[in-house]
């Protein structure tokens, strides 16, 4: 049985909305063209989990989630 991941990783939809919906269309359109994963693909997903690693701190039980977010949204001009 095959299963396919349809969502994507929270992090993503918090802080770099239109990127993520960007990355969503990328991987739908590989999902249904039934294409190998580009190595560039492979690596990004590396580099998000690490950016949502600092982002949202699970190592600290995600005690440090709203003031990551809160900074990447400052940096962004979207919080004061």
């Amino acid at each position: 049985m095959e299963r396919h991941i349809v969502g994507g990783l929270l992090g993503q939809w918090a802080v770099w909305t239109k990127r993520a919906v960007e990355l969503h269309a990328q991987c739908r359109r590989l999902a249904t063209l039934g294409t190998p994963i580009p190595v560039e693909l492979l690596r990004l997903a590396v580099e998000l989990t690490d950016a949502n690693a600092a982002i949202f701190d699970p190592a600290n039980g995600y005690a440090g989630c709203i003031p990551g977010i809160h900074e990447i949204l400052q940096r962004h001009g979207l919080l004061e």
